[in-house]
């Protein structure tokens, strides 16, 4: 069964109405299988997805130090002395207690703020993590 359905009825006539996607297809050869298979398919699916999210993970938290770390670079010299949290590019709170100022990002609801104390010396280079 799998072998007779093709991909071709894919956008072959979006005027006509007659669009069918793949997962159209995927449900139709679903259909056709024994229960047992289905479970599977199901199973297969579910270790798929979580695979694709852990390898989206790393790639989000980068592109969120990045861009937290980018801001410091731009404004850190208007923060010296004090903590500031950021959730990708955005202030979220600032102070001289870190534990007051995660709080204070945990408070607006960020799960898990970005935290960087600016230093003085190293108003140019900076340095973070997640607390």
């Amino acid at each position: 069964m799998i072998a007779m359905m093709t991909l071709s009825a894919i956008d072959a006539d979006p005027i006509g109405g007659f669009e069918m996607k793949i997962e159209d297809e995927v449900l139709e050869i679903l259909r056709h299988l024994p229960d047992e298979k289905k479970a599977d398919v199901l199973r297969f699916a579910e270790r798929v997805e979580a695979k694709v999210e852990r390898d989206q993970l790393p790639r989000a938290v980068s592109d969120q130090a990045a861009a937290a770390l980018a801001w410091i670079d731009d404004h850190g010299t208007e923060y010296v002395g004090q903590w500031v949290a950021m959730e990708g590019d955005h202030l979220v709170a600032h102070g001289v207690d870190a534990r007051l100022v995660a709080e204070r990002a945990r408070s607006l609801g960020v799960r898990v703020p970005f935290m960087h104390h600016v230093d003085e010396k190293k108003a140019g280079a900076v340095w973070g993590a997640w607390l």
